[in-house]
């Protein structure tokens, strides 16, 4: 599937790359055990993107919930969209464990 919509030129729009992310990571989670939910404006605008954005932006986000599924011990992860006139954020979490930074302590 994600071969074919990564080659697919209409699919170059923000609406597309945000169903097919929700989709998939949906399907994968849930394979995992694991619950998703992706939070994103209600109405997103016609956005166009370069192919080779949204595929780059599909695959950084894929290995981020990727990761979060092999290492975190999460049992949700969240996909955070947020959009204004000049910037786009995504924001990936999860409730799992997390490495702590060297020396650092729990307190």
């Amino acid at each position: 599937r994600n071969t074919v919509w990564a080659a697919t030129p209409q699919a170059d729009n923000l609406r597309g790359l945000v169903a097919h992310m929700n989709e998939t990571f949906a399907r994968q989670t849930a394979a995992a055990g694991i619950r998703f939910e992706g939070d994103s404006p209600s109405i997103l605008p016609e956005l166009q993107l370069s192919g080779h954005f949204r595929r780059s932006l599909f695959w950084a986000v894929q290995e981020s919930v990727t990761n979060s599924i092999k290492h975190s011990g999460a049992t949700k992860i969240q996909m955070t969209l947020r959009l204004d006139a000049s910037h786009l954020e995504l924001e990936i979490q999860d409730d799992g464990e997390h490495l702590q930074k060297a020396g650092g302590h729990h307190g």
